[in-house]
């Protein structure tokens, strides 16, 4: 055998070597697919056109399992969900955006972003409503008027959004960088106003005012029995019983039937009360929440009493 056929086996297999680790170092394609979101801020209840979605390339193992892959597919259906843009969008987002029952109506009201629980409301939500009016004497009179009802729809801009960090991407060509290009955030502010919708039922709603007959002794002991107080109170006196608590509780707020009740229209009242600037102030409500009774407040009745005079001896 030659000495160059004795070289050309061991080069041929030193680049049959080489390449087979090559072969197996070189990263494979990164598999991506396109996913639907949305185009702009989306409420609940639109109905999606080609102009409110784009779509967005991903890594497969990024990409959300059920989310639709063609736009086309969820043109003319409607959003019962708010999609911020660059949220997917898959089926089970679609449906209707407002659905009233027959003994219900919807009436939209105007509120600032601190009336209107900052943002933070969704369709679904329970809200009570606070009137804050004039009392005959220009004072501002508030009361909680009507409860339990349940939020149709939030205008996007109304909502707080999810926050996006701020990105940027370096070009580069022949190995220097060439340009830097920046991806403003967004932040998760709602505006200052927005439309809420509301299901009000068509019943006359009562709006009860409690009597206070009478006001807690300024050294009232609270703190009913062992089990109830809290690690750490400080208390000189002896706590009370429940039948003694009850009492006092009945004779400060009576039961509601000793109230008086003025019955209103929800649908009429919110309209009235949205028509008054400022007039309205949502409350976010717990499931199974206690109803809130009070005989409303005016804000004189906050300023301390007058101090009593002593005779002179």
């Amino acid at each position: 055998m030659s000495k160059r056929k004795s070289l050309a086996l061991p080069l041929l297999l030193g680049l049959l070597t080489f390449g087979l680790i090559l072969l197996a170092l070189w990263p494979e394609p990164e598999h991506t697919v396109d996913i639907v979101v949305a185009a702009r801020d989306l409420g609940a209840g639109a109905a999606l056109t080609p102009a409110d979605l784009a779509l967005r390339t991903l890594p497969a193992d990024q990409a959300p399992p059920d989310t639709a892959r063609d736009p086309t597919a969820l043109v003319g259906h409607t959003l019962a969900v708010a999609r911020f843009q660059g949220e997917p969008i898959s089926p089970r987002h679609l449906g209707p955006g407002v659905s009233l029952e027959p003994d219900e109506r919807a009436v939209a009201v105007r509120v600032k972003r601190d009336r209107g629980l900052a943002g933070l409301l969704r369709p679904g939500a329970r809200v009570g409503v606070v009137a804050t009016l004039p009392d005959a004497n220009g004072d501002l009179f508030a009361k909680a008027v009507i409860e339990d009802l349940r939020v149709l729809y939030v205008s996007p801009e109304f909502q707080a959004k999810p926050e996006t960090p701020v990105t940027a991407q370096m070009t580069v060509s022949d190995g220097e960088p060439s340009g830097l290009t920046a991806s403003p955030g967004r932040s998760n502010t709602p505006a200052n106003e927005g439309v809420i919708l509301l299901a009000a039922p068509i019943a006359p709603q009562p709006v009860a005012y409690i009597p206070i007959t009478q006001t807690l002794p300024a050294d009232t002991d609270l703190i009913l029995d062992d089990e109830t107080a809290r690690p750490g109170d400080q208390t000189t006196e002896r706590p009370m019983d429940r039948a003694a608590f009850d009492d006092l509780t009945h004779a400060i707020a009576p039961d509601f039937e000793d109230a008086q009740v003025l019955y209103v229209s929800p649908v009429e009242l919110l309209a009235a009360l949205n028509a008054e600037k400022d007039a309205l102030t949502l409350y976010l409500m717990p499931q199974d929440a206690d109803p809130l009774a009070s005989n409303g407040l005016s804000l004189s009745e906050l300023l301390p009493l007058p101090p009593i005079e002593e005779e002179a001896p």
